[in-house]
């Protein structure tokens, strides 16, 4: 996100791409952090990372495997405690089975999952500069990996320009800031809402970990943000109804220019997120 002030009877102008707004005050911002860029094709490894997902999403989070020779033994722990689907194979003198620990309907990172929006405020930080939307995206996912690293250290790590982060710097930010569990991370282009929904499921419900969105707000917006053309990149935390509805953690909510009165969390279908993300994509 970019911030810009401006004067009374000056244009909004955005890097990369144009802004559309009415004159503001003095006081207004223009906000765009995503360097104004489609995510463009998905790169083969983004295609077999969402291929997963899918998978994850549908059949639930393979756990464990149990085995002993010449039979079916005990599952080890949490397969035996989970309600699985086991497919039994032999291997040698062994036999094998996987398990699955099934997606929940609903799933919060943070607090209660019967609540992820209030939950979710625990999390949330407001940017500090206009076009540290992505820094801070991945700032807010270190608090809950534990790594903790500041807006200004996640900038320096992804080389955020004035111009905003594009997809790649993110999804390395989010690679470390999520330390050993960071290599999953890859940056998926142009979701569908079906395929936006799996990927919610599976990384939030299944695998436990955040994930980054980059919308494009055109002619419609969320969360009250003032009518203009929009790159911004927001943190998914929760979602419930079996992923059609998805919390999100904005880090622009309060800042001056038109976002005053955007919550720090918000729930949206997923329906309507994947619109936003249409040209743009997720890190997850």
């Amino acid at each position: 996100m970019k911030i810009r002030t401006v004067a009374i009877r000056a244009a909004a102008a955005a890097v990369g791409f144009a802004l559309v707004a009415a004159p503001v005050a003095a006081s207004a911002v223009t906000v765009t952090g995503d360097q104004g860029k489609s995510w463009g094709a998905r790169s083969s490894a983004a295609t077999h990372r969402l291929s997963t997902l899918k998978s994850v999403s549908s059949k639930g989070v393979p756990v464990s495997s149990g085995s002993s020779a010449g039979g079916l033994g005990a599952l080890t722990s949490p397969c035996a405690s989970a309600s699985v689907a086991a497919g039994p194979g032999s291997v040698a003198a062994a036999t094998t089975r996987v398990c699955y620990r099934p997606i929940p309907s609903q799933y919060s990172l943070v607090g209660s999952s019967s609540n992820p929006t209030k939950s979710a405020v625990a999390l949330w930080q407001q940017q500090k500069t206009g076009y540290w939307c992505g820094p801070t995206s991945v700032a807010i996912a270190s608090k809950y990996f534990h790594t903790n690293k500041t807006q200004a250290e996640v900038a320096a790590k992804i080389k955020t320009t004035t111009a905003g982060s594009d997809r790649l710097q993110v999804r390395n930010g989010m690679r470390w800031v999520a330390g050993s569990r960071g290599s999953q991370y890859e940056a998926i282009s142009a979701p569908s809402a079906t395929e936006l929904k799996a990927i919610i499921r599976a990384d939030i419900g299944g695998y436990h970990i955040p994930v980054v969105i980059n919308t494009h707000e055109v002619k419609t917006h969320y969360n009250n943000h003032p009518n203009r053309d929009i790159g911004h990149f927001v943190i998914a935390v929760g979602y419930r109804n079996g992923g059609s509805t998805v919390t999100i953690v904005d880090p622009a909510a309060g800042l001056a220019g038109g976002y005053e009165k955007s919550a720090k969390t918000f729930d949206i279908s997923v329906s309507d997120l994947s619109l936003r993300a249409d040209d743009r994509g997720v890190v997850g």
